[in-house]
């Protein structure tokens, strides 16, 4: 028993994932810190293409967009200070040249509706509830991408809004592909610029909305890394230096309870052998021309050699 800390109970373990699974991450930055692990360790992962999105709508609606092949096209995009934007994407994917911008949504849009078909896991991190609409035309934006405040009206929204849209858009993505599982998270971030009580109704609203979801449809879970984070993890030394954001050690401890819920234990041996190989390539080598250098890059080549053998799907 340990007297300093809660234990949050996580879902029954399915360790279905292998390098063979496809899995598609949205939502906030937190499903961002998970895709990442999971491509350090050379999953088929494809991570927010569009960029993070904080909201539900803006989640439903690239994913409707995606379904549908309902490519953007210039009257998608406004223009700020000669940089072209999309108030349905983060500003990562802004640019000078509208074309580019357009080629990057429309691209995401592919990849996204291939891996909706072929995904063994849709993984979603709700991050709020919160939204702004254009007051001109009343559309909700995933992105403000900081254009004056008077511009935008503020609301959150509620939990039937949220169920109606999450149902349908699960409901669509079922129809082409039943046998995808959808796993939502809500993101641990704190949205201080809500105050710390709105943002905690945000987190409350999001987290009723899943679990009705959880309760009506199949295929849906509930990964409690929210609970994780504020019981398990109730310390600031797991944060950064803002105190909202997690740090590395907390994302790796997220990224061990992920590993334990969801992945084949065989695959974890494999991964456990690919983080050993990479440790031994960050190895800085003082004297290249020493016999003992010499012997160490030898040594380290048939190690390369003897796991794309074992494993031809790595990439080393």
């Amino acid at each position: 028993m340990n007297l300093l800390q809660t234990t949050v109970s996580f879902p029954s373990p399915t360790n279905t994932i292998t390098h063979e699974s496809k899995l598609l991450f949205l939502g906030s930055c937190f499903s961002v810190h998970i895709a990442s692990k999971c491509l350090e360790n050379q999953f088929q992962t494809l991570n927010n293409p569009i960029g993070i999105l904080f909201n539900p709508h803006s989640i439903c609606q690239f994913l409707e967009r995606s379904l549908n092949k309902q490519y953007f096209n210039k009257q998608d995009l406004f223009q700020n200070q000669d940089i072209w934007n999309c108030y349905e994407s983060h500003s990562k994917l802004s640019n000078i040249n509208n074309e580019v911008v357009l080629q990057r949504l429309n691209q995401g849009i592919d990849k996204t509706f291939d891996f909706i078909q072929n995904s063994q896991y849709i993984f979603i991190t709700l991050g709020t509830a919160w939204i702004h609409r254009i007051k001109e035309n009343q559309n909700i934006v995933a992105n403000c991408h900081k254009m004056p405040k008077h511009l935008f009206d503020k609301e959150c929204l509620s939990t039937k809004q949220i169920y109606q849209e999450l149902h349908k858009t699960i409901l669509d993505i079922h129809k082409i592909n039943p046998r995808v599982e959808f796993i939502f998270t809500v993101s641990p971030i704190r949205h201080q610029k809500e105050g710390f009580v709105n943002n905690q109704y945000s987190k409350s609203v999001l987290i009723v909305a899943i679990q009705e979801l959880c309760q009506n449809i199949n295929n849906v879970k509930y990964f409690p890394i929210y609970e994780f984070f504020m019981d398990e993890l109730r310390d600031y030394r797991f944060y950064t230096s803002d105190m909202l954001h997690p740090n590395q050690m907390a994302i790796d401890m997220a990224f061990e309870k992920f590993k334990t819920s969801f992945i084949n234990q065989k695959t974890i041996e494999i991964c456990k052998e690919l983080e050993k190989f990479k440790i031994a390539t960050q190895h800085k080598i003082q004297h290249p021309e020493s016999k003992s250098s010499k012997i160490f890059k030898a040594q380290l080549q048939k190690k390369r050699e003897l796991l794309i053998e074992k494993y031809p799907f790595l990439k080393l």
